[in-house]
């Protein structure tokens, strides 16, 4: 969560936590709560599609998106006594500058479902090969499927991109608007690049 930018919460997580409490927790007042979180959280997708437009997201007017901000802060400033509530309390306490990032910027969705897939070939072979079975195992395939999923992201092939890397012709993934030519005069990306790749040596 800590890479120093703007990050998008998955809002479908906030559904699924809220359909599979709602199911055990029948009190009025978290009914109550419950409801008017997901009408919030409905609402700002309803209104990403309303400025969708062949593909392409426009952001929405600040003053939109920001009565958005006001629902969830009146909504975090009620008296609750229902531990489930106040449970959900803390957590859009935590959590509630990152729920409409989607809104703001136009490449990031309300979901992380292109996360899960990006992540899902390194699930299959972790079930063959039964894990790294050590830490520093563990540490490489982090840093291999991050690298994998950002370079199949930006379609950029892997393999070069991690030749070009170790023999120290380029040190951050750029990006598909980028012009091959001039990759060293790219601007870098030091806080997420440095989080995930190794230091050369």
């Amino acid at each position: 969560n800590h890479v120093g930018t703007k990050w998008q919460k998955c809002l479908l997580h906030y559904f699924r936590n809220i359909y599979t409490t709602q199911q055990d927790n029948k009190s009025k007042e978290f009914q109550k709560f419950s409801h008017e979180l997901a009408l919030i959280l409905k609402d700002a997708i309803k209104l990403e599609g309303k400025y969708k437009n062949n593909g392409i997201t426009v952001p929405p007017p600040p003053r939109q998106i920001k009565k958005l901000e006001q629902r969830i802060s009146r909504l975090v400033a009620g008296t609750y006594q229902d531990a489930d509530c106040l449970r959900f309390v803390k957590r859009l306490k935590r959590e509630a500058h990152h729920l409409f990032t989607f809104l703001e910027e136009k490449d990031i969705e309300y979901h992380n479902n292109a996360s899960e897939r990006a992540l899902r070939p390194f699930s299959k072979m972790r079930k063959v090969l039964y894990g790294s079975r050590s830490k520093r195992g563990l540490e490489n395939t982090e840093i291999t499927a991050t690298v994998y999923a950002t370079c199949e992201m930006r379609r950029i092939n892997p393999y070069h991109f991690l030749v070009d890397y170790l023999n120290g012709r380029l040190n951050y993934i750029p990006r598909p608007e980028d012009d091959n030519n001039n990759k060293k005069e790219k601007e870098l990306e030091p806080q997420i690049v440095a989080s995930v790749l190794p230091k050369q040596r």
